[in-house]
């Protein structure tokens, strides 16, 4: 997958940089109907916040108007549509909430290798409980979370009289990795 420069401002790990081309934030939502198998791939080129092993922490602080959509099924002018939809005021509307947060509140498991971080997430203004699993790799540490979009007062997006719509669920993806 195509690497994604992000400004990652003040990112830490075991007190070290965070190399700012080896950080990402990513979103994915799985397409229905006639779409079905079909996935909007989403990054965010903007955010800031703290990763920390020891002990485990994250925040992180994304802006929500610097998403880009990384489809490779559909042209450009769609791509632009569908980054239009999303920030939009039906879906994340970046107008009135112009990011997307995560503060943990609690870790558990072997952080050499996987662990879970229990923490906050914060979309269009509303905050739920949510668990980031994360892995160490070779390369850092990748993480992701699932949550229902309705959750956070997101109607799916439809169309064709709901013939191609979105699934309700979306996929939130990290990584990061350490500098030597």
């Amino acid at each position: 997958m195509k690497s994604i420069l992000l400004a990652a401002t003040a990112l830490t790990i075991w007190g070290q940089a965070i190399v700012p081309g080896n950080a990402k934030v990513e979103g994915i939502v799985e397409k229905t109907g006639l779409m079905s198998g079909k996935k909007h791939l989403l990054a965010w080129e903007k955010f800031d916040g703290k990763f920390n092993v020891t002990p485990p922490r994250v925040e992180l602080a994304v802006e929500t108007a610097s998403l880009k959509v990384l489809d490779d099924w559909i042209g450009d002018g769609k791509k632009e549509d569908v980054r239009k939809e999303a920030l939009g005021k039906n879906v994340l509307d970046a107008a009135n909430y112009p990011q997307i947060r995560f503060a943990s509140t609690r870790a558990t498991g072997d952080t050499a290798s996987a662990f879970q971080i229990t923490g906050n997430l914060t979309v269009r203004g509303i905050t739920r409980p949510a668990t980031l699993s994360v892995k160490r790799t070779a390369a850092g540490y990748e993480g992701e979370t699932r949550f229902l979009m309705s959750d956070f007062g997101i109607k799916p997006p439809k169309a064709a009289l709901g013939a191609v719509g979105t699934k309700d669920e979306m996929t939130i993806r990290f990584a990061v990795g350490a500098s030597k």
